[in-house]
């Protein structure tokens, strides 16, 4: 979990920029951090 570009939701989820929307295992409200 070196991945410097991984970023974490307000809501604490984590989230993965590269992945798709669809892959996020997050609530529907959690956006993409490199939009």
């Amino acid at each position: 979990m070196d991945d410097v570009s991984a970023v974490f939701a307000e809501d604490g989820v984590f989230v993965d920029p590269h992945a798709p929307a669809e892959e996020y295992h997050g609530p529907a409200g959690v956006r993409r951090a490199l939009e």
